[in-house]
């Protein structure tokens, strides 16, 4: 099969370039008529991702899939390299949620938005696999990270929602009698998350944490462990080609990210303000705070993986636009 990279350097497949897209930006597209997506939103789960996504299809003109099945009505989650069935494949069928046909209707390309795609430990090996040569260089990656605790409770909400939706207990199964209460949830997979540490789940790579957290039924909290996943990612794709940032950094400046965003993601820059949308997906319903017991015993756990973050981020060379992390700030809690 072969391949077009349209761009500034292809002249003689210029007709393919569409008026609207930024000259830097290409467009990677198959005979068959299918695209890969330029820019890819990896995650990570609850950590705003979704209203990241949303800012950049209303103000830069970015498209998700245009069909996907098995998937509500969220297009911009094609869960293509997260599912057995189609990351095992030779990711043949891919470019084909993203037709040719609509280039003329995304000014901002195309974007994949799957938020468990940072979080599944195959996904970029997969990725990188079925990609062709010649596109290895032109995507790019963002990864959108909450504090860790304000992430789990996030998540806590969303499980319990889709829970009573289907009639039945959301979460590890073996916790689910635990649910009335976010202390209670996470207590008890804290509990459970010390099995999975002493069965080498503290140090490992992310393949052997996410196997061990799962297999210990401490599931979701492992979710948290940013520096690892990123570190699986980089071992597959430039950390020039990664931005990192952190939510509250995106939500409060939103001016300055919109302009390190826009360029790094090659395409044009602010005409003017633009605020960071609330899509609700970034807000924690329910409780606003929990106990400091558990809050602290979550902060335990999430410190030496905190700091490994830290650590990767200074160490490993980001991409020019991207702006400095912040430590995670402290979720509030209360005595009783």
């Amino acid at each position: 099969m072969s391949f077009c990279l349209v761009g500034r350097g292809a002249i003689l497949l210029a007709t393919l370039f569409v008026a609207g897209a930024t000259e830097s930006l290409p467009w990677l597209c198959d005979e068959r008529g299918g695209c890969w997506p330029q820019t890819w939103i990896i995650g990570g789960m609850k950590c705003g991702s979704t209203s990241f996504f949303h800012w950049l299809h209303y103000n830069r003109g970015v498209c998700a899939a245009a069909v996907v099945e098995h998937v509500s009505s969220n297009s911009k989650e094609t869960n293509f390299w997260t599912r057995n069935s189609t990351r095992n494949s030779d990711g043949a069928a891919f470019p084909a949620l993203y037709p040719a046909a609509r280039r003329g209707e995304c000014a901002g390309g195309f974007v994949e938005a799957t938020p468990t795609n940072m979080r599944v430990p195959a996904t970029p090996g997969a990725l990188a696999a079925a990609l062709p040569a010649a596109f290895r260089g032109a995507l790019r990656f963002v990864a959108v990270l909450r504090e860790p605790v304000s992430r789990d409770v996030s998540d806590y909400y969303m499980q319990k929602r889709r829970g009573e939706k289907k009639g039945k207990g959301a979460g590890c199964p073996a916790c689910r009698g635990h649910m009335q209460r976010y202390e209670t949830f996470a207590a008890c997979r804290l509990d459970r998350a010390a099995a999975a540490l002493a069965a080498g789940g503290r140090n490992g790579t992310w393949a052997e944490a996410y196997d061990v957290y799962r297999r210990k039924c401490a599931e979701g909290l492992h979710s948290g462990f940013y520096a690892r996943q990123l570190e699986n990612w980089v071992a597959h794709f430039p950390r020039r080609h990664l931005f990192v940032v952190e939510l509250g950094w995106l939500a409060t400046r939103f001016d300055d990210a919109a302009r390190r965003v826009s360029a790094f993601l090659r395409l044009p820059a602010p005409a003017g303000a633009e605020a960071f949308p609330d899509t609700g997906h970034n807000r924690t319903k329910g409780q606003k705070t929990i106990a400091c017991a558990v809050r602290d015993r979550l902060e335990a756990l999430y410190a030496p993986e905190n700091e490994r973050l830290y650590a990767f981020l200074a160490a490993e060379q980001g991409p020019d636009d991207e702006p400095p992390f912040p430590r995670f700030a402290r979720y509030p809690c209360e005595e009783g």
